[in-house]
C-alpha cells in the first residue's frame, strides 16, 4: 500500500482524526450549538497545490453527537471565506 500511495498520491486522501469544534447553527428556527467539521479544498497542477478561498461544512444533526457524517444524518452548508481589505494574488507554491 506505501508503495501504491508514494507511486500516485494524487489518487489517495488522508483525513486526521480530529476532536470536533462546536459552532452556531440554525436549527428549528433557533441557534444551537453543533458539533461541525470544515473541510477545505486544495487543488494541486504537479508539483504546485492552492488552498481554495472555502470549502464544505459538516454540521451534527443532534447536539449530543460527537461525530459528524452524512450517514448519521448530518447536514452539510458550503462554506465561503470571505476577504477584509485587500486580498494579494494568490502565489503558487510547491510541495516540500
Amino acid at each position: 500500500m506505501i508503495r501504491l500511495i508514494q507511486s500516485t498520491p494524487k489518487d489517495f486522501v488522508a483525513q486526521e482524526r480530529v476532536k470536533l469544534s462546536r459552532a452556531p447553527a440554525w436549527v428549528d428556527d433557533r441557534l444551537a450549538a453543533r458539533a461541525v467539521v470544515l473541510r477545505a479544498y486544495v487543488a494541486s497542477a504537479g508539483d504546485c497545490f492552492a488552498v481554495l478561498p472555502g470549502g464544505l461544512t459538516r454540521v451534527s444533526k443532534d447536539p449530543k453527537e460527537l461525530i459528524s457524517s452524512l450517514q448519521a444524518g448530518s447536514g452539510s452548508k458550503d462554506t465561503w471565506v470571505l476577504p477584509t481589505g485587500v486580498t494579494p494574488t494568490p502565489s503558487r507554491r510547491t510541495r516540500s
